[in-house]
């Protein structure tokens, strides 16, 4: 990514809290819009990110769930629609692993818990990757899941190091509990600036999600 170019991060996979953020090519926060409650305020927010990167930006990142219905679906179109405006790749993160890019990356695997409501939670294991700069900290190494209250945890889960859980949640008493140093924002920021593949199914020569039609010979 050129010196000059943005990337615009967007998160709407909270239940009730969306986030927006242009960041630079070193992961720093240029602009950014947080606490956006509902389609309109993310929609505005966006706009005027991108009228202050003003042709800058380069890429657009999206956290792709596991997360709230709605918020993750308004996220992912919103992203869409500005990557297929603006003629722009796409790519795609995990919402936990936003969560996990907030602790500084170290030996070791990490396991990420968040609330799903009613009871239940998402989780996913990832392994330390302190890595070169501009990599991603924590490497995903098994799928997320999605928990009832019940149900007893996955093999994935054994042996971990440490867990970063939402402060509601009371689970795995005596793993060691990890220490953000980042806000979620800026552990956004962080994968942004990352080497991220695309979007699986977008197609940049058409800006669009689909198959491609072979010309005849």
């Amino acid at each position: 990514m050129p010196e000059s170019e943005l990337v615009l991060a967007v998160d709407s996979s909270a239940r009730a809290d969306a986030r927006l953020a242009l960041v630079d090519r070193s992961g720093q926060l240029v602009e950014a819009r947080v606490e956006l409650t509902g389609i309109v305020a993310l929609v505005t927010a966006a706009a005027e990110l991108v009228d202050i990167a003003a042709g800058r930006l380069g890429r657009v990142v999206v956290a792709r769930g596991p997360g709230s219905y709605i918020g993750v679906r308004a996220g992912m179109s919103l992203a869409l629609g500005i990557a297929q405006g603006q003629g722009l790749p796409l790519h795609q993160v995990g919402s936990l692993e936003v969560l996990a890019a907030t602790v500084a990356s170290q030996r070791g695997d990490l396991l990420v818990v968040a609330g799903a409501g009613r009871g239940g939670v998402y989780g996913q294991r990832f392994r330390g990757n302190p890595g070169r700069p501009g990599e991603r900290g924590w490497l995903p190494v098994c799928p997320s899941y999605a928990l009832r209250p019940a149900d007893s945890w996955p093999p994935d889960w054994q042996g971990v190091d440490l867990l970063l859980a939402s402060p509601e949640l009371k689970v795995v008493p005596g793993l060691k509990p990890a220490s953000p140093r980042l806000s979620l924002m800026e552990g956004m920021a962080q994968l942004a600036r990352s080497d991220l593949g695309p979007a699986s199914g977008y197609d940049l020569l058409t800006a669009d999600y689909g198959v491609r039609v072979e010309e005849p010979s």
